[in-house]
């Protein structure tokens, strides 16, 4: 059946660096789908949340949405 190739993900994390923790999050949710025996693919979304003044606003340019494709061995 085609739907137990799919996984849904959540990934989140905070920067600590010098533990100095500003409540800042990066966040990613997605959904993997195998296609084949020997190809994958996932699309997720990158957001972040928190302060903009945060330690993760060097990271403001990289929030989208993201589409991969993998050839496994």
């Amino acid at each position: 059946s085609p739907i137990e190739n799919i996984n849904l993900f959540y990934y989140s994390s905070n920067v600590d660096g010098d533990h100095d923790y500003d409540m800042s999050m990066e966040n990613i949710i997605g959904v993997d789908y195998q296609i084949s025996d020997r190809v994958s693919t996932s699309l997720s979304y990158l957001f972040l949340s928190g302060n903009s003044d945060s330690k993760l606003g060097i990271m403001k340019n990289s929030q989208g949405l993201y589409f991969s494709i993998k050839w496994l061995l």
